[in-house]
């Protein structure tokens, strides 16, 4: 599967990168690892099966399935997830990750 960033490039799917926005936007709660991890497999999944069979898919579409899933399974990661990409690129807490992480994100 192709995924069609906002920019307009492709790439192909990649479930890491799902997994790993899950994973540090976890980083701001007090969730236990295998909770997060958990949480990270079961988000990452559900987006394959909801996608899978598309050849092509926006980012943003990614990205609602991810924040949908979030809200159901566990809400304090996706209020971080959110709240990491409405952060400007100066007040992120790791350098130069707003822009690509936020673009992983969503277009994972």
């Amino acid at each position: 599967m192709q995924v069609i960033k906002k920019d307009e490039r492709r790439e192909d799917f990649d479930r890491e990168k799902i997994k790993s926005s899950v994973v540090k936007a976890a980083q701001r709660t007090d969730l236990e690892e295998g909770r997060v991890n958990e949480v990270a497999e079961k988000i990452a999944a559900k987006v394959e099966e909801e996608l899978g069979d598309k050849e092509e898919v926006k980012s943003s579409e990614i990205k609602e399935i991810v924040l949908r899933e979030l809200d159901a399974e566990e809400k304090s990661i996706a209020d971080q997830f959110r709240s990491y990409q409405k952060q400007p690129a100066a007040e992120t807490t790791e350098p130069g990750a707003a822009e690509s992480e936020t673009e992983q994100k969503s277009e994972s």
